[in-house]
């Protein structure tokens, strides 16, 4: 019976991880094309 509502939170918690080192990825990788952009010069 609890079975559906233990896989929502699984994967609400999994795509919050997921979305979180996904947003962290970016912000690192934009500082380091800013950084090239910035040495270019």
């Amino acid at each position: 019976m609890m079975l559906p509502l233990v896989i929502d939170h699984f994967f609400k918690w999994v795509l919050e991880i997921f979305l979180r080192n996904f947003y962290y990825f970016c912000k690192v990788e934009d500082t380091r094309i800013h950084w090239r952009l910035e040495l270019s010069h």
